[in-house]
């Protein structure tokens, strides 16, 4: 009876047995070839210079769409929604700009893609896609946290200029539009012992009833939580804005002709303006 050894030996198959002169005949047929290694400069020269522009073109251009709609998705107030929790999230998702967001996806996998038939970037395809993405949300998000979008918006306001697509965008996208039955927000222009009265975005007085405890100042920016009353709004929760970002809401006011506003957003609009011309009379003061 044969052991298990014989039977593996048997089993595994011979090396065959090279002539000494193996490795000479194989190094005479490789110069045969004639095989030579290519200068650096020659192997940089195989880069696709054209992929690599266009692709970096691209990542930018999807970078500033990314912050345009960071910055409308700020502009339009649906952010004081989430300040009340998860309720809210599918009321926020519809002030999404999905208009924007798609094109600005479909322009940064356009850019991934060039950026991989370039050859530049020696990485595997799904880190350049995963890399490409990354640069538009956080540099999108970063350029939106920046007083860059509001210096263009006001200035664009302010001067009544009119620039194809960007005058657009800043005038009728990037404004106040959040509407919702249940939370309310304003600049409180008065306070009484049983209510307040706040000014919204939209140029609307409103009385609001506040929770029990609960104070606030004039030229104070709030926003509440609760239900439409019949002769006004019962706050069941209320917060105070961040004044920055809750001023930029009014911004569009200014720009509103007499003729265009009805009674309440022009009383809004000179309640504005007195009160920018009475801090300005005071900074004059001060300085003297």
């Amino acid at each position: 009876m044969k052991s298990i050894d014989d039977i593996l030996r048997k089993a595994k198959s011979e090396v065959p047995e090279l002539s000494e002169r193996f490795s000479t005949n194989v190094l005479l047929k490789i110069k045969e070839q004639e095989l030579t290694i290519l200068p650096q400069k020659i192997i940089r020269s195989q880069i696709n210079w054209f992929s690599l522009i266009i692709g970096i073109g691209l990542l930018m251009i999807a970078l500033m769409i990314t912050n345009n709609a960071i910055f409308e998705i700020q502009m339009s107030g649906s952010l004081e929604l989430l300040s009340f929790g998860t309720q809210y999230l599918s009321d926020f998702t519809k002030y999404l700009p999905l208009d924007i967001i798609i094109p600005s996806l479909f322009i940064t996998a356009i850019s991934a893609w060039l950026l991989v038939r370039s050859r530049m970037i020696k990485r595997g395809v799904t880190l350049v896609v995963a890399g490409s993405f990354l640069v538009t949300t956080i540099g999108g998000s970063a350029l939106a946290a920046t007083s860059l979008n509001g210096k263009i918006q006001a200035s664009i306001i302010k001067e009544k200029t009119n620039i194809p697509i960007i005058s657009w965008f800043y005038k009728e996208r990037a404004r106040y539009h959040m509407k919702h039955d249940r939370v309310q927000v304003g600049q409180v222009i008065e306070q009484n012992s049983q209510f307040v009265l706040i000014k919204d975005p939209y140029g609307k007085t409103q009385k609001i009833y506040l929770p029990i405890g609960m104070k606030v100042t004039p030229g104070q920016f709030i926003r509440m939580n609760g239900q439409v009353i019949e002769n006004g709004f019962k706050a069941a929760i209320m917060q105070h804005c961040n004044p920055t970002s809750a001023g930029k809401y009014f911004m569009h006011m200014g720009m509103m002709m007499p003729n265009e506003m009805n009674g309440n957003m022009m009383e809004h609009h000179r309640h504005m303006k007195d009160s920018m011309m009475q801090n300005t009379g005071m900074m004059h003061m001060n300085k003297q």
